[in-house]
């Protein structure tokens, strides 16, 4: 045969298969009956309408071509099961329903396209019903109510954006993954066998997830009135995106949440209280959640995490409202808190770094440090911070309660705001050594605090406590701050009005500064081999024995001591001299003892004095015994001589010479300006 031959006996054949393609009709009764072939291949089609007798498929029946329904439900026999590998198309909003109470249910199986193209809004698929294929909802809603449902690996469930909606009620089982559009989950229990929701969007208003599922598309969380949870021993992975509306959800014994992806409330509760977000319905296990990702909250006022473990490694972030954390909670190694409040209510465990660009708020309960380190802004309420904590941001300590307890070691690198009016610190554990240690910044109080305001470091009875300053310790208001706990100081303290209280053991090798304020010592002597300096006093009974650096006054001024004085060998008495009224002046209400030591004199200003004046600046109205070893001259100019009268109860300055004025300030920058021109002038110079 030529080629012309073959391709007109080509062209021939295939005008013949077309002619011979049968569209079959079945106008009702049973299939059997109907003169449908068992098998429907392609090119032939088959249609029901304007049935004459209800359908019924009484025996099997296999679509491998295009199979369509209207005017009436198709019912299905006892243990009868019909295949799809072709389209099946329901042209109206009649369904598929098992006819009677069956025996053995029968089945619908469908590896190819199961589709609405018009009709009213529902379709019902009340039988068995496996599913390997895709249902489409082009309009309308096709509605899978029957519990005995299965969706298997390449399921495809998506209804026309704006048009058509696919629903599953009653539960089914998912077999691993799966596409969704326009796909609600209305009720029942929908068990996951590695399900995974691949693509497109899902609407969950009501039922539970059971089994295994990962959602790595959409999922939107919407409140019907229904009940929504995870069900007991669930595992759900988030690793796209969860939007929570509104409405509550909880979580069932042992069941496990992980969010690797984006979690967003939207949640508004309607009495204006905080909505739940997580809690725990059973008894025996509690359920964990497990934020690897971003835990967001957008709506108001704010957001509760019930009675569930609650484990982040991930962000947390209060957008809109604030989130308070209800239940057991462990945020671990590069934690961060960002946005409006969050709120730590009870009990939790802190692991390493974390980062608090919102204020986080501890307010009740143990908080567990293992190695935690605070960076940010965070506020303690209330609670124990138990075993290793360290600050590196900024820490508010506030709320005028006395269930503070710090308990284990806690640094300071950063700054520690104490502004509770009227509070108490516990300090210790009987069971533990406790430390404070400040390597940054601590101020206590407000500038507007009344002097009936008090806060207080209290040892808890028993136990072994350290306060080690090696920062800064500041003091505000005319309240009083108590240090309870023993202190050593090898840092800053400054106290502007009101009170410092040091009711316990005092190491001082640091500076203390007063600023027309109070250091009471209650503890006995005080040995400071640091630098004391200010205006103000120094109450308490025992002696202030002086190994450092003594300065009363700040420019001058004067200073009081309730107790006795000693200046001891290797000690410096500091004093300033402006003129014959205007000087340093150290009042003591005991006794002073001199035992050698140095009084270092300064000059303030042109030191306007003359021959013969005498300064009283260390009296002492219990008496006065010994004398120092020295007197040093600083910032005088030459021909200055002074003379020390020692009496019963003070120590005078006697002008014996007056010298010359130190060049003035103005003067000095002329001449070191001058010097140093002269010496760069000499560097540029050509060496001859």
């Amino acid at each position: 045969m030529n080629a012309f031959a073959c391709c007109a006996g080509l062209m021939l054949a295939a005008a013949c298969a077309a002619a011979q393609a049968t569209a079959y009709t079945w106008a009702g009764g049973p299939f059997s009956r109907s003169g449908v072939p068992g098998t429907l291949e392609p090119p032939d089609t088959a249609l029901m309408q304007a049935p004459v007798a209800p359908p019924v498929f009484d025996t099997g029946f296999h679509n491998r071509s295009v199979f369509s329904y209207r005017d009436s439900n198709l019912a299905f026999a006892d243990g009868v099961t019909v295949i799809n590998d072709g389209t099946w198309v329901s042209l109206d909003d009649h369904g598929l329903l098992r006819s009677g109470s069956p025996t053995v249910n029968p089945r619908f199986v469908n590896f190819g396209l199961f589709r609405k193209d018009g009709g009213g809004p529902t379709l019902f698929v009340n039988l068995v019903l496996v599913n390997s294929g895709e249902f489409r909802a082009q309009q309308g809603t096709i509605a899978l109510n029957s519990p005995f449902k299965t969706f298997n690996e390449g399921s495809v469930l998506h209804g026309l954006a704006g048009l058509g909606r696919i629903e599953i009620r009653n539960g089914g089982r998912f077999n691993g993954g799966f596409s969704a559009e326009n796909l609600e989950l209305v009720h029942g229990d929908y068990d996951g066998d590695a399900a995974v929701l691949t693509d497109g969007r899902l609407d969950w208003t009501a039922g539970a997830f059971t089994g295994s599922w990962t959602n790595r598309a959409t999922i939107f969380a919407r409140d019907t009135g229904g009940v929504r949870q995870w069900g007991s021993g669930v595992s759900f992975t988030n690793a796209g995106s969860f939007v929570w509306e509104s409405g509550v959800m909880t979580l069932g014994d042992n069941a496990e949440l992980v969010n690797t992806g984006t979690y967003r409330s939207l949640a508004v509760p309607a009495q204006g209280t905080l909505v739940t977000a997580f809690d725990w319905i059973g008894s025996a296990v509690r359920p964990t959640v497990t934020n690897r990702g971003r835990f967001v909250h957008a709506g108001l006022p704010g957001l509760l995490v019930g009675d569930v473990h609650f484990v982040n490694f991930g962000t947390i972030d209060a957008e809109r409202g604030l989130i308070a954390f209800n239940g057991p909670a462990a945020f671990k190694d590069g934690t961060r808190f960002e946005g409006n409040v969050i709120s730590v209510l009870q009990s939790a465990t802190f692991e390493g770094r974390f980062e608090a660009d919102a204020p986080l708020l501890l307010t009740a309960g143990v908080f567990d440090g293992q190695a935690a380190t605070m960076s940010g802004r965070v506020q303690w309420r209330g609670g124990t911070l138990a075993n290793n904590w360290t600050n590196e941001g900024r820490l508010a300590i506030n709320d005028d309660v006395e269930s503070k307890v710090i308990a284990g070691t806690f640094t300071n690198r950063g700054e520690i705001e104490w502004i509770s009016g009227f509070d108490v610190v516990h300090v210790g554990d009987a069971s533990r050594a406790t430390s404070i240690v400040n390597r940054g910044s601590i101020v206590a109080g407000l500038a507007t605090d009344s002097a009936a305001v008090t806060r207080r470091l209290r040892a808890v009875a028993g136990a072994t406590t350290q306060f080690d300053n090696s920062g800064s310790v500041v003091h505000l208001g005319l309240g009083t701050t108590e240090i309870g706990i023993p202190l050593e100081n090898t840092g800053a303290i400054t106290v502007h009005a009101g009170r410092l209280r040091i009711a316990s053991s005092f190491e001082q090798r640091g500076t203390v500064t007063l600023h027309d304020a109070v250091l009471e010592l209650t503890a006995g002597p005080l040995d400071n081999f640091g630098s004391i300096t200010g205006t103000g006093a120094i109450e308490g009974t025992g002696f202030l024995v002086n190994h450092g650096h003594i300065a009363p006054g700040l420019s001058p001024g004067t200073l009081a001591l309730a107790g006795g004085f000693v200046q001891a060998a290797g000690g410096v008495f500091e004093l300033e001299v402006q003129d014959r009224t205007t000087f340093d002046r150290l009042l003591v209400g005991g006794e002073a003892v001199l035992q050698g030591g140095e009084l270092a004199l300064h000059c303030l200003a042109r030191c306007d004095l003359a021959v013969g004046d005498r300064l009283d600046f260390l009296v002492a109205s219990g008496g006065l015994d010994g004398s120092f070893a020295a007197l040093t001259l600083h910032g005088f100019g030459p021909g200055w001589s002074f003379d020390l009268a020692y009496g019963a109860g003070s120590v005078q300055l006697v002008v014996l010479q007056v010298g010359a004025p130190i060049p003035e300030p103005g003067r000095w920058a002329l001449l070191l300006a001058g010097l140093t021109g002269l010496a760069a002038l000499r560097r540029t110079m050509p060496r001859q």
